[in-house]
């Protein structure tokens, strides 16, 4: 299939601070104690109920191998964890789309004679958009909100650096890190550790409200493992509109062959 992980190779700097050594100070300390992890994270779950469904038109570049790689990219996404990332081009033809009702996926390039498909891990639904994160966890990061790891241990602490809060959720395996303005429950900057490597830093810039919720203008999202870096400039948002399940119905186009993708273990 396509790289926007091949139009976009299947889909820019962040962290100049940390890259330059330099420290951003983007805010001052407010008094008092540090809020709690967890009365932050219901705070955030609280706001991020309210976005049921969104439907996005994105300008995405991909930086990979030296080279520049641009499409447009469609997202549908519906709570929890429904999924469909569509590659097109600008008279709107599709050249890759992948389909995933949050358990299962189905992924298919233009002109392709197979259709590949399996369970919707991370690394499976990274295919076409390549970020990999499951698709619940993804609903929520493509909307700029924060996800829970459940089970996880949890602590907030204030980056001097940075000038900011920044909570951190730890489990055996993940680390995941927000960075979030005083007084706000969604984070301007994510960032994800998998067994100790970093795989993914995510930049939230220009929300703006879309309806009665407020929705990023723009990501940035570094990829180390891969040594690749992603841009989303979003074109058009809507929210909260009816998506059917036909929309995320995981099936391959009549006269493919289908091929079942085993997930990492």
């Amino acid at each position: 299939m396509p790289k926007l992980a091949a139009p976009l190779a299947s889909f820019a700097v962040l962290l100049i601070g940390s890259t330059l050594g330099c420290c951003p100070h983007r805010f001052e300390r407010p008094a008092g104690p540090a809020p709690d992890p967890e009365m932050l994270l219901e705070r955030a779950g609280k706001e991020a109920a309210g976005l049921r469904s969104y439907e996005i038109m994105a300008r995405a570049r991909l930086f990979s191998e030296g080279r520049v790689l641009k499409s447009d990219v469609e997202v549908l996404a519906r709570r929890p964890g429904a999924l469909r990332f569509e590659v097109v081009t600008p008279t709107g033809d599709t050249l890759a789309v992948l389909r995933t009702d949050g358990r299962r996926f189905t992924s298919h390039q233009r002109g392709d004679a197979v259709c590949a498909g399996g369970e919707a891990c991370a690394a499976n639904v990274a295919r076409v958009l390549p970020i990999a994160l499951p698709p619940a966890a993804l609903f929520d990061a493509l909307s700029g909100r924060l996800a829970t790891l459940n089970g996880a241990q949890r602590a907030v602490e204030w980056d001097e650096c940075e000038g900011a809060w920044r909570l951190e959720q730890r489990d055996a395996v993940e680390r995941h890190l927000a960075w979030l303005a005083p007084g706000e429950v969604q984070p301007y900057r994510m960032a994800l550790e998998r067994d100790g490597v970093s795989v993914l830093v995510m930049e939230v810039s220009g929300r703006e409200a879309v309806g009665d919720v407020a929705l990023p203008s723009a990501l940035r999202v570094e990829l180390p493992d891969r040594e690749e870096q992603l841009e989303l400039d979003f074109v058009e948002v809507y929210v909260n509109g009816e998506l059917g399940d036909e929309l995320f119905d995981p099936v391959c186009p009549h006269g493919t062959r289908f091929q079942e993708l085993e997930c990492p273990r």
